[in-house]
């Protein structure tokens, strides 16, 4: 729930991904990772430390670029008030794997991790250039989450194919580039 989010920490995320990436590599002759938004950061540190196989990638947060839809979303899905029609924030709530709760002070909780991630956003940005795996990045142009800057740093890597999904959002795909994801993989 909100109270384990906000005693949770990036060095406990870290080293739950390092202890199944080295069980992967223990057991398996190639291990690929896939991974969207803050998995994408721990995907990539794994793949510059580790012989990792190829990347995966969803929305590769490398710059941030807030859209007010963020917050009309987070505000529908805390409210649990969601029209049927707004793909936005239906693909927000289904992604939410944490139980909310209705007092808001808790989330104060969660600044801690917001500030962990913009730290982990700049370390990985000092190890792009070491990415030597073969990687895809599908990044989605109307991200409201990433900007559309991350996309530039990345294509501007040899080791990295970038693809811009047109129709999709940070949590939604259009089925469209959802079958499209679906094939690449």
């Amino acid at each position: 729930g909100v109270r384990e989010f906000s005693h949770t920490s990036m060095a406990k995320w870290e080293a739950q991904v390092h202890s199944t990436v080295d069980s992967f590599l223990a057991t398996h002759q190639k291990v690929y990772l896939a991974a969207h938004s803050l998995g994408t950061l721990l995907a990539i540190e794994q793949a510059v430390k580790n012989p990792i196989a190829g990347l995966f990638l969803l929305a590769v947060p490398i710059r941030l670029g807030i859209k007010p839809r963020v917050f009309s979303t987070c505000w529908k899905v805390y409210r649990g008030n969601i029209k049927n029609t707004d793909l936005y924030a239906i693909a927000a709530q289904n992604c939410c794997g944490i139980r909310q709760h209705k007092n808001l002070l808790l989330y104060s909780g969660w600044i801690p991790r917001f500030w962990e991630l913009f730290v982990k956003i700049r370390k990985t940005k000092k190890l792009l250039p070491d990415l030597a795996v073969p990687a895809a990045a599908y990044q989605s142009a109307n991200d409201e989450l990433v900007a559309s800057a991350s996309t530039r740093v990345l294509e501007a890597l040899s080791s990295l194919r970038v693809c811009v999904l047109e129709g999709s959002s940070h949590y939604y795909y259009k089925p469209e580039d959802l079958a499209f994801l679906q094939e690449e993989f």
